[in-house]
């Protein structure tokens, strides 16, 4: 982000929520934006639909696994059920949670809640595609290992 403000580069990829303190300044403008819906994106086209191409649309609908998702949380195997009940609603109700919600705006930050459902949907999404296609994303995005 300094070398936007110092104008050494013309733009960025990135989270909409990690960039929102820098479009709220106007350092930046978003013009393109993923799957994932944002009211303050409506207008704005979606990367998948500048492209013709089905690898093409499976690529960039890969990539908005991780806004998607978020950051996910998990128990261990055969944590029983009933606790996953009650971690499932907890983590719900925290993120509806009013004061919280009021922070985040403040700190111009989105808290929301994705059900695992729906995380094991994205996350299929991915692991079924075809493997000429996992070939192609391979070559745009690349795991790192921790260190």
């Amino acid at each position: 982000m300094l070398a936007i403000e110092r104008k050494e580069v013309e733009g960025r990829a990135g989270s909409f929520s990690a960039l929102q303190p820098y479009i709220s300044r106007g350092l930046l403008r978003p013009f393109v934006r993923s799957r994932l819906y944002d009211p303050a994106l409506e207008g704005l086209p979606v990367n998948e639909d500048l492209t013709t191409s089905k690898t093409g649309k499976a690529i960039l609908g890969m990539l908005a696994t991780a806004d998607l998702i978020g950051r996910s949380y998990v128990a261990p195997p055969k944590t029983p059920a009933h606790l996953m009940v009650i971690l499932k609603n907890a983590f719900l109700k925290t993120a509806k949670d009013p004061a919280l919600q009021a922070e985040a705006k403040k700190l111009n930050i989105s808290i929301s809640y994705t059900t695992s459902e729906e995380t094991v949907k994205v996350i299929n999404y991915v692991l079924n595609q075809p493997a000429e296609v996992a070939r192609e994303f391979g070559k745009y995005v690349r795991m790192q290992s921790g260190s």
